[in-house]
Parts: C-alpha cells; structure tokens; sequence
C-alpha cells in the first residue's frame, strides 16, 4: 500500500519546487513504509534523518527563492518552515526514545501518515503555491520589462537608420 503518491494536485508551475516536493513525497513515503513493516510501527532512524536533511535543503532554497524575488510574506513562510521542521525534529527525538510517554498518536503508522500528510498537503498547497504564484508574476514582469527595453533599443536604432 502506498501512503504518499506524487499527483498532479499537488504539482505547482516551478520545476525546482516540484522536483523538491516530489522528493519530500518519496522521502514521506519512505518514512511511512518502513514503520509499516515494523513490528512496533516506528519508521527507521535513516529514514527519517533523510527526509529531515532534505526538508531542509528544501526549506533553504525556496528561502533562497523568496529573498531574490523580494516575497514580502518570506518571513511568515520562512517561520512556517521553521515549525513544521521543529516538528519532524521532535517527532525524531520521539523515536530515538523508544517511545511517546504522552499518548501522542503519531507514533503510529497511521499518526504519522497523518502528520507527515497534513504537513506536505496543507504547506504545498497554501504557502508554497502562494509562492510559486508570485514567483510567476515576477518572472512575468521581468520578461515584460526586458521586452519594453528591447523594443525601445529597436526602436532607437530604427530612428538612427
């Protein structure tokens, strides 16, 4: 059974940040399998540190994004960023315990589905394609920009001639 499967619902008009999401998606499912098949529903330590480090890089570039095209709300989704990871972090620290003293359902397979599907689902599709969104219109505005200064370069060496 696959818990996480790449669709077209999710999928966002940036190739860089569609790549990255797909990744998070296999890196998730990962997690997801490998607690499937264990006898006490915990997803392996590698598994986890992997989708950990990628969130991260991800998180690093879409911030890198966000500062170069001047995204007004980088902060706000840059803090986002950091809760969901602080999340993932202390869900990890759970699990190198050997346990959730405190009756948090997530440590099990369908509790962590659960977390890791909100978290893809819910940021991909508010924050991230609100992002992607602006990232759009900004590249829309530059290619505008450029063909205003090409036209007026043509223009100029029409009226030299």
């Amino acid at each position: 059974m696959a818990y996480f499967e790449w669709n077209s619902q999710v999928e966002l008009d940036h190739p860089l940040i569609n790549a990255h999401h797909k990744r998070l998606f296999e890196l998730s499912e990962a997690v997801a399998q490998s607690a499937a098949g264990a006898a006490d529903q915990r997803p392996t330590e590698p598994a986890l540190r992997d989708l950990i480090a990628f969130a991260r890089e991800h998180f690093a570039a879409e911030e890198g994004l966000m500062r170069a095209s001047n995204y007004a709300p980088a902060a706000t989704h840059a803090h986002y960023h950091a809760l969901l990871l602080g999340e993932l972090e202390e869900y990890f620290r759970k699990v190198q315990k050997d346990g959730d003293r405190d009756g948090n359902t997530r440590l099990t397979v369908t509790g962590l589905v659960a977390f890791l599907w909100r978290w893809l689902i819910l940021h991909i599709d508010s924050a991230d394609r609100e992002l992607v969104r602006w990232l759009k219109e900004q590249r829309s505005e530059e290619h505008t920009s450029e063909l205003q200064s090409q036209s007026t370069i043509s223009y100029a060496v029409f009226c030299l001639k």
